[in-house]
């Protein structure tokens, strides 16, 4: 009997050493959650603070949103904006490391931007103008790899890093109608702590191309840079 108990309480220990050092769900990269999991995230950075959470709705699909309140755009500072978007995002196939998914995120945003924000840059003496406009959430292909880092002792910690590919389409309403496609590649990585916490960082990096309505420059730098944390429960 006291060798059983013993047994049963090595088996409890390696189990309860096993959650404390459990993979948290992956919010950067194609990798979905499972049914029923959600995990949240927290970032900062340059131009803006950003919130979000995604939703298990399958093996293959999650389903969330997320909110940025930006203090510039891009490289500029300068302005106060929002942006509010919903996420989904759905795996299609494996391979070794690998996983691939689309991802799309069509969103309503609006932006108090400066007179210098190309290409919004208009004749006369306004200090500020008012942007508001709507993002299509054109699929943008997502590839991820999970990697496992050795530590002392103790089970690998695992790290996923991810990288994406998007144009997606968005449209100024105001102050005048102005396409606007940026063609962005996005790195990311999510670094799995003790428990159920990560840390997140990363990375946009593009070009934005302007169709007419928008005035000269036609193109610009488009550029993002985060770090913050993610919860799984």
């Amino acid at each position: 009997m006291q060798r059983c108990f013993s047994v049963v309480m090595a088996l409890a220990a390696c189990a309860l050493s096993t959650a404390a050092h459990a993979t948290p769900s992956a919010v950067v990269g194609a990798r979905t959650l499972d049914h029923g999991q959600w995990s949240g995230w927290a970032a900062a950075g340059l131009p803006d603070f950003e919130f979000g959470a995604l939703f298990g709705l399958s093996s293959t699909a999650d389903a969330g949103g997320r909110l940025r309140l930006g203090y510039g755009t891009g490289q500029a500072l300068g302005g106060f904006g929002a942006a509010a978007a919903g996420v989904l995002r759905s795996g299609f196939a494996t391979a070794g490391p690998w996983a691939f998914a689309v991802q799309c995120e069509p969103g309503v945003f609006v932006h108090g931007g400066t007179p210098t924000w190309a290409p919004y840059a208009k004749a006369g003496n306004k200090a500020s103008q008012t942007l508001f406009g709507i993002d299509a959430g054109v699929p943008s292909l997502v590839a991820s790899m999970r990697l496992a880092m050795p530590t002392n002792g103790t089970s690998p910690t695992p790290i996923h890093l991810a990288v994406s590919l998007g144009a997606p389409l968005r449209v100024y309403l105001a102050p005048e109608p102005t396409l606007e496609v940026p063609v962005v590649v996005k790195l990311a990585a999510q670094y799995a702590l003790s428990g159920q916490w990560a840390l997140l960082a990363g990375a946009d990096l593009g070009a934005t191309f302007y169709g007419p309505g928008g005035g000269a420059p036609t193109w610009s730098v488009e550029s993002r840079f985060r770090l913050g944390v993610a919860y799984s429960p």
